[in-house]
């Protein structure tokens, strides 16, 4: 049996002896692309030859001679979908090596590889070559030069191999970006699999089912929510993540970098591969100052080796480190506990100077932080805040709840109906004071097209129109929530204030006296308006740019008599108790009422 004979001159191949290579890196065509490369060959043809390799086929007793495809499969899957027999071809005798360069080479220089494709594309190439999947990246530098790329575009595309198998699948369907897919790949197998489902729904955590299963899910909701609600998170938000949740910067690390003796498995961090400094081709993105750790759980192993050596060296010198606890507590230290033992929280501990009291001691915290601490509660140098155990209240009937929350809802419905006129006469002087330019400066956000707004607006400002009404439209989309009143909050310590800041701050923007609108509206009112211990508990005086009303008209008391003054005056105050006393009445009433109920 003699080799097939090979040959440099362009020769016709029938398509039906031509066998797909075995170590092509291209998995997948782009089904549009070779419609229209399909359409294109069946006019002109093939114009440029693909390259073959000769191989045997066994047929019974004989050897049928057939051809395997080493560069041109698109082209001659395109020949075939086209109707073509045959096709123009080079045949060239090569090695599973040569014939996998050629094929990268010529994929890259045509139509390009998926990032995927081409990593596992190199990735067959070193295997070939006999390299281990430790030396990839150490043989990155030859792999470049044969397909004449950058060392660190061969090392990221090689770094895609540690992606986890849902992050392959992911990318592959479109749903996580080449920058992304680089993020996630410096990743350990379980951080990337909140990271990568964090990149496709980056509204929640990753719990429940099966991973695969929730980025199932969550890509099948993308592709049915017209709004745009779902979307995959861009390259920013994913690292801003990973920054928060997963990796770990080393510039807080207490021990020595280049310590590889704390935990010998792991080695020193200066040399550990897993440390962005270590690796400026993969991290280039990062500057030396963001040095930090991608294997989190090796990075907390290493603190509490540190730790734990710490506290044994000092006990062995006699001053024992305390435990301190970062989560917060101000009750007393129970009796009888000693340093050694006791778990100090924060608040219990204060951070003091080394020898400032006679209780100061030097504590380490879970994250590997020293600290000199004071955990005396009742040290005269020291400030502590004890908070006593509260001792549980008395039981109280269903009957006493019920009527104590009518009395709420009453006082809560007492201030609403005080606050709301307030506001509204707030806001409608803030809204006159506008013009275009202030309410865009003080809104700097997009506009909320409405025509209700519009129509109220032009019902409260019938000469608005133009810029001005479209500027007092975005102000009222952005800020009209202020001027609505929420009881809830109202009654909470501090509630008021709290509530009227914001309307309050857009009135003294325009040049509004809040409060002077305040004032007037309870003295308008007769002085005496409904809740107005709670919402001006110091009393509502005259502001001082605002006259009183009996200084600006004629009162016709200044001419009564001083008798019938008195008299009217009287007469007043025991109208007032009269109604005190009636109310008083009628909100008992209810209040048995509903309890009844």
């Amino acid at each position: 049996m003699s080799t097939p004979a090979t040959t440099t001159e362009v020769v016709s191949i029938p398509i039906s002896l031509i066998d797909p290579c075995h170590v092509n890196p291209r998995k997948n065509f782009d089904e549009v692309k070779l419609a229209e490369l399909a359409v294109s060959i069946a006019k002109m043809g093939v114009t440029n030859p693909v390259t073959l390799r000769p191989g045997w086929s066994p047929v019974g007793d004989e050897a049928e001679q057939r051809y395997e495809l080493v560069s041109g499969h698109r082209r001659t899957e395109a020949a075939k979908r086209a109707g073509l027999d045959v096709v123009p071809a080079i045949v060239r005798e090569l090695s599973d090596r040569e014939a996998l360069d050629l094929a990268i080479v010529d994929n890259l220089q045509r139509v390009d590889l998926s990032p995927m494709e081409e990593a596992e594309g190199y990735a067959v190439l070193m295997k070939v070559a006999g390299a281990t999947k430790d030396e990839l990246e150490g043989h990155a530098g030859e792999i470049a030069l044969k397909v004449g790329k950058t060392l660190r575009y061969v090392i990221q595309r090689l770094k895609l191999l540690s992606l986890i198998p849902e992050a392959r699948d992911v990318m592959r369907r479109g749903y996580l970006s080449l920058e992304c897919a680089l993020l996630i790949a410096r990743l350990q197998p379980e951080d990337q699999e909140r990271a990568v489902f964090y990149a496709v729904d980056h509204r929640k955590e990753a719990k429940g089912d099966s991973l695969q299963k929730k980025l199932d899910a969550a890509i099948a909701n993308m592709r049915n929510q017209e709004s745009g609600w779902y979307r995959v998170s861009t390259e920013k938000e994913l690292r801003e993540w990973i920054a928060t949740n997963i990796t770990v910067s080393l510039k807080a690390a207490p021990w020595a970098l280049d310590d590889a003796e704390l935990v010998p498995a792991a080695g020193a961090c200066t040399n550990c591969p897993k440390r962005s400094g270590n690796n400026t081709v993969l991290f280039g993105d990062l500057t030396p100052k963001e040095d930090t750790c991608t294997d989190p759980a090796c990075y907390e192993s290493k603190q509490k080796a540190f730790v734990k050596l710490t506290v044994k060296e000092s006990a062995e010198s006699g001053a024992p480190v305390l435990k301190l606890s970062t989560s917060q507590s101000h009750l007393p230290i129970k009796e009888g506990s000693t340093l050694e033992k006791t778990t100090f929280k924060q608040g219990q501990w204060v951070e003091a100077k080394k020898g400032s009291c006679p209780d100061t001691h030097r504590g380490v915290t879970q994250e590997g932080q020293f600290k000199n601490v004071c955990v005396n509660q009742k040290c005269k140098v020291h400030k502590h805040e004890v908070q006593q155990p509260q001792a549980r209240g008395e039981r109280i009937s269903i009957a006493e709840q019920e009527k104590r929350r009518a009395e709420e809802y009453k006082r809560r419905e007492c201030l609403e109906k005080a606050e709301k006129p307030i506001r509204e006469k707030i806001w409608t002087a803030v809204l006159g004071k506008l013009d275009a330019a202030t309410a865009v400066k003080l809104v700097a956000d997009a506009q909320r097209d409405s025509a209700a707004i519009r129509k109220r607006l032009l019902e409260a400002f019938p000469k608005s129109n133009g810029a001005l009404l479209e500027a007092l439209t975005v102000f009222y989309s952005e800020f009209v929530n202020h001027a609505q009143v929420n009881s809830y909050w109202l009654v909470q310590p501090g509630g008021v204030a709290k509530e009227r800041q914001v309307l309050w701050s857009l009135a003294k923007a325009v040049g509004i006296n809040a409060d002077a609108i305040a004032a007037k509206h309870f003295h308008d009112a007769g002085s005496i308006a409904p809740a107005a211990d709670i919402l001006y508990p110091k009393g509502v005086p005259w502001p001082k740019d605002v006259k009183p009303v009996r200084e600006t008209a004629k009162s016709p008391a200044k001419k009564a008599p001083a008798k019938q003054a008195k008299k009217k005056a009287r007469l007043t105050a025991e109208a007032k108790k009269r109604i005190a006393k009636a109310m008083k009445e009628r909100w008992a009433k209810s209040a048995k009422k509903a309890a009844s109920k």
